[in-house]
Formats: structure tokens, sequence, C-alpha cells
């Protein structure tokens, strides 16, 4: 297993691992906050997300894709 990500938290390391899943790259999230029960202990190491070796090179392009895809929500002024 090769690390393919580090985030500032679970939530997003766990979103990054659904576009791998919807790519059928099997995935895992590394997280030290107590199974999710004390969130604030993950925010020193981050939560890592692994994919296996042979998976590595597919996992990077999938999630460079989407760092450089626009966001989906937008900021609307309700004036």
């Amino acid at each position: 297993m090769k690390v393919v990500g580090t985030y500032p938290n679970r939530a997003e390391a766990e979103m990054a691992k659904g576009f791998l899943d919807s790519a059928q790259i099997p995935a895992f999230v590394s997280a030290d906050d107590e199974g999710g029960v004390h969130p604030a202990l993950g925010l020193q190491r981050g939560s890592k997300l692994l994919v296996p070796d042979e998976f590595v090179e597919q996992a990077k392009e999938i999630l460079d894709q989407v760092d450089q895809a626009p966001p989906i929500l937008e900021i609307v002024d309700s004036d």
C-alpha cells in the first residue's frame, strides 16, 4: 500500500476515496482520530489515503483531475 494523498481531516479523505471507489480503485483511509470519535486528533497528522501499489499512478491521475475541476457549489448573493 502507498499513500496517494494526505488530507486535513477524515471527511476530505473519505470524499477522495469516493472518487477512487467510483473508478473501482481499492482505497483505504488511515486516520489517527480514534475512529472518528475525536476528529481533532487527526488534525496533527492528517488523514492518509492509501491504495495498493499497482493502482498508485491511476489513483494520482484521478485525484489530480478532481483537484483541477471547478467547484461544484457556487455562492449566490441573496440580495
